[in-house]
């Protein structure tokens, strides 16, 4: 079953709010992100939001939007928060 586009907006906001807080506690992390890329996370606790937002990563990309992409992976709300910025200049 593939996720609904309200679904996927409700758990990305989740996946945003927990950035955010994780950014709070460690602002350093924001001096990785460039101006005006498009952040994503990548859940590994949500294999059907992580494959969703992978599709979204490569759609981008071959749309050719200028803009990087930042892929965030995620640990889950239950362990560590623990956020690596991977790739700023993503190509697919």
């Amino acid at each position: 079953m593939s996720l609904t586009r309200k679904k996927m907006f409700e758990r990305n906001l989740a996946l945003t709010r927990d950035m955010l807080l994780e950014i709070i506690q460690h602002p350093e992390k924001a001096d990785d992100i460039p101006d005006g890329a498009r952040v994503v996370g990548l859940p590994r606790d949500d294999p059907e939001l992580l494959k969703a937002n992978l599709k979204l990563v490569a759609k981008l990309a071959r749309d050719g939007d200028p803009r990087p992409i930042v892929l965030i992976p995620e640990n889950g709300r239950q362990g560590s928060s623990e956020h690596g910025l991977a790739s700023p200049g993503v190509s697919c």
